[in-house]
C-alpha cells in the first residue's frame, strides 16, 4: 500500500503515515467490505486507510511486557505500522469541533480500557463489569477445544517478527488453568465470539452445546444469563452458493423476499440483512438470554439506530444511550429488517 519504498522509513522510529499512504490513496473498503488486512492502492476507495492492527487478549499483554511497552512491533501482525502516526489536527472532524459555534464535546476524557484485547471483551466489560464464561467448554485439546495455548513468553501466536518458543494457539477462550504463568485462565471468552441471537455473522454459527453461561452484572446487581457462542460455519454445509440459491425463485428469478440493500453482507439471508462491515460482536446485550427475541427487555432497550437519531434530534435521549455503528460512505434506503440487523441500539 505504500506510495514510496518502505526503506525510506528510519529504523525503529516514529513516522507520519500520510507520507506513505496519503489521504488520496485508494486503500479504503467499500460500504459492504470488511478488509482487516488492508486494501492495495488502486483496488479500493480514496481515503488513505491502513490495514487493521492486531488487538487480541494475550497479544496485548505480550506487547505491554509488564509495563515496559517495548514489544509492540514484534507482537503485531502489522510490524512497523505500530510506529506510524497521523496528523489528526488535519482531520475535518477536528477542524469542525474547534471551529466557531462548534458544540461542546468530550473526546476520550478519562479513557479507560476495561480489558486487554479487542472490542468484543471490552463491550462485555462495559455492560457487565466482567468477562463472560463460556459454558460447557470443550476440554479435550482437540480441534473443537477453544482454549488458548501460550509459549514461555506468554505469547499465543506468531507474527512476522516473532517465532513462538513452543506450541501456541490463539483462540476465543483463555488458557486452561495449571500453566506456569500467572495470566488469566479458565473458560472465559476473551476474543471475538458471535451472539446466539440475530444479528450474528452469517458466515459463523452458534455452538449449540454451549448453551448458557452466567455473568454477574455489577451495575445492575443481579445475575443475567449469557447465551454463549463460538465460531464456525452456521448450519450443515451452508455455503454462499447455497445461500444464493435460497434467494432464487424458479429459473433463477429473484424471490420477493431478499436482501435488496446493495451494501448487504453477500452471505446474508433475508430477513436478516446486515451491511457487509457490520460488527455483530459489538452488540453486547444481544449475547444475553434476558434480551432474547420476544423478551420485554429486548423490546424496551434494544432498538434501531433510527430511534437514537430521532431522540437525539428532539432532545429525549435517556441519560445512558449506547450506540455501536459504523459510518457509511453511501446513502441507501434501508428496509426495516435490514435496519434492525444493521444497527442495534441499547437504551437505558
Amino acid at each position: 500500500m505504500a506510495t514510496r519504498p518502505s526503506t525510506a522509513i528510519s529504523p525503529i522510529s516514529p513516522f507520519a503515515i500520510e507520507d506513505y499512504i496519503p489521504a488520496s490513496a485508494t486503500t479504503c473498503p467499500t460500504p459492504n467490505q470488511f478488509a482487516s488486512n488492508g486494501i492495495l492502492i488502486g483496488q479500493g476507495l480514496p481515503g488513505g486507510c491502513t490495514r487493521d492492527i492486531v488487538h487480541r487478549f494475550y497479544s496485548e499483554q505480550y506487547q505491554l511486557n509488564n509495563g515496559q511497552q517495548n514489544r509492540y512491533m514484534t507482537g503485531s501482525d502489522a510490524s512497523g505500522l505500530t510506529m506510524g502516526y497521523f496528523h489528526t489536527q488535519n482531520l475535518p472532524i477536528y477542524k469542525y469541533l474547534h471551529g466557531a459555534n462548534a458544540p461542546h464535546y468530550v473526546v476520550a476524557d478519562n479513557l479507560y480500557q476495561g480489558a486487554f484485547g479487542g472490542s468484543f471483551l471490552n463491550h462485555q466489560v462495559l455492560v457487565a463489569g466482567t468477562a463472560p464464561i463460556f459454558a460447557n467448554a470443550d476440554q479435550s485439546g482437540g480441534s473443537t477445544d477453544l482454549h488458548s495455548i501460550l509459549d514461555t513468553n506468554n505469547m499465543a501466536t506468531s507474527t512476522p517478527l516473532y517465532t513462538p518458543t513452543g506450541s501456541v494457539k490463539d483462540q476465543q477462550l483463555t488458557q486452561k488453568c495449571g500453566a506456569s504463568n500467572t495470566l488469566a485462565c479458565g473458560d472465559y471468552a476473551v476474543n471475538t465470539i458471535q451472539p446466539t441471537y440475530q444479528p450474528f455473522s452469517p458466515r459463523n454459527r452458534v455452538l449449540q452445546a454451549a448453551s448458557t453461561a452466567h455473568q454477574y452484572d455489577n451495575w445492575r446487581h443481579h445475575v443475567r444469563e449469557m447465551a454463549s457462542s463460538g465460531l464456525g460455519t452456521r448450519g450443515a454445509g451452508q455455503t454462499r452458493m447455497a445461500i444464493s440459491a435460497s434467494l432464487a425463485g424458479p429459473n433463477g428469478t429473484k424471490k420477493e423476499h431478499s436482501c435488496k440493500d446493495p451494501n448487504v453482507n453477500p452471505a446474508a439471508v433475508w430477513p436478516n440483512c446486515p451491511d457487509g462491515a457490520f460488527q455483530f460482536h459489538h452488540q453486547a446485550f444481544n449475547f444475553y438470554a434476558s434480551f432474547q427475541p420476544g423478551s420485554e427487555a429486548r423490546k424496551d432497550h434494544l432498538k434501531d439506530e433510527a430511534s437514537f437519531f430521532a431522540q437525539a434530534q428532539n432532545g429525549t435521549l435517556p441519560s445512558v444511550a449506547l450506540s455501536s455503528r459504523w459510518v457509511r460512505t453511501t446513502n441507501t434506503q434501508a428496509t426495516p429488517a435490514r435496519a434492525m440487523a444493521a444497527a442495534i441500539l441499547s437504551i437505558f
